[in-house]
């Protein structure tokens, strides 16, 4: 029997081997266009949907709102559930607009609704006396310590995304007047925008820079185990950077975007406008930057009764 005989493909492939590349295509359009931080949770939650329906279970609207139940039973978040619902309608619409599954089966799923969620969700901020310690957390002394410093100068100093420190380059770092700028910032929706770095971050993240020796490219590098630097960090570095020394300084539970919100909290706390803050984040709404000064612990009305010293006896 010849070689071109062994590697011969039917001419008719059967519709069952077919489907999985049908529906990896699906899978990457409705993963196209997102940004990295929406691609990952977009990802978990098809992921999610994939291992839940074990490949027999028909893409439809019986069966994504069982398997949303199914989450609701778990006792996981209304937010969770709403991304979930989120990530499989973009994939019915892909679905529908591909072939794999019926362009009315992919219009039932997109007319699921979410589950409405009001009021403000407290998150996690640092007092000044935590940032001190988790910008002293990392070791200065050393290639990794430097960048790790200068990932938190980016997200406690400038109230970058995750996503933005790591695509930060160091063609976008300006000076006017002696002070270090990060000019044309692209965030959410496109908006471009560009940050005055404080001084103690300047000299941090101008310590990094002399240390890895970078004349271009991204600002912000992974390392290896061997301390040579080489492509750019990513989001999911960014992510377990920030958890190690929150753990460090006796924060396990801390993550990225908890340094945004702190940036916000004590930039206002120190008498920054808000619509510089807005600013500064790439908030299209000054009521989106409002959120993020809400912790919650400042409002307790009960506060106000002043009933000290007329406790029941």
């Amino acid at each position: 029997m010849s070689t071109s005989t062994l590697i011969r493909a039917p001419a008719q492939p059967p519709a069952q081997l077919e489907s999985p590349s049908l529906a990896d295509r699906c899978i990457a359009a409705a993963l196209s266009g997102l940004s990295d931080c929406s691609r990952r949770v977009y990802q978990q939650r098809i992921n999610a949907w994939l291992k839940w329906s074990d490949g027999t279970t028909a893409l439809d609207r019986e069966n994504v709102k069982r398997w949303l139940r199914s989450l609701e039973l778990a006792q996981s978040s209304p937010q969770v559930r709403n991304q979930a619902l989120a990530a499989l309608k973009k994939l019915a619409i892909e679905a529908g607009e591909l072939g794999w599954i019926e362009h009315d089966a992919a219009v039932r799923i997109a007319a699921i609704k979410a589950k409405r969620i009001s009021g403000v969700r407290t998150g996690l901020w640092l007092d000044k006396a935590q940032c001190v310690q988790l910008l002293l957390a990392p070791d200065g002394t050393t290639a990794i310590g430097k960048r790790d410093r200068a990932v938190l100068a980016l997200l406690l100093g400038c109230g970058l995304r995750r996503s933005e420190a790591c695509g930060c380059t160091i063609e976008q770092i300006e000076y006017r007047a002696g002070h270090m700028l990060l000019v044309n910032l692209i965030g959410k929706g496109g908006r471009v925008r560009s940050i005055a770095v404080p001084g103690w971050a300047q000299k941090t993240i101008e310590a990094w820079h002399k240390a890895a020796g970078m004349n271009d490219g991204y600002l912000l590098r992974s390392i290896d185990r061997g301390g040579t630097i080489n492509g750019s960090l990513s989001a999911a570095a960014v992510r377990d950077i920030i958890k190690r020394y929150g753990t460090t300084i006796g924060v396990p539970k801390l993550r990225p975007h908890d340094l945004r919100r702190t940036y916000a909290k004590l930039s206002r706390l120190g008498g920054a406008p808000l619509e510089t803050i807005q600013h500064s984040l790439g908030h299209a709404s000054l009521k989106t930057t409002e959120v993020y000064l809400h912790t919650g612990e400042e409002a307790n009305a009960g506060d106000y009764m002043n009933l000290e010293g007329d406790e029941p006896k």
